[in-house]
């Protein structure tokens, strides 16, 4: 929500994790992602 906030943006997303073609050096698999979207109403992880 802070990325929104900050630009006065709709809508705000964010995404991590390891595409590939090997994992990450926190130990993830390599196509592990994570993403997050966040509108005016309601925020989903």
């Amino acid at each position: 929500m802070r990325a929104r906030e900050r630009f006065a943006a709709d809508w705000g997303i964010g995404e991590t994790g390891a595409a590939g073609p090997a994992g990450n050096r926190y130990g993830d698999p390599a196509g592990h992602v994570c993403l997050a979207v966040c509108g005016r109403v309601e925020a989903v992880a």
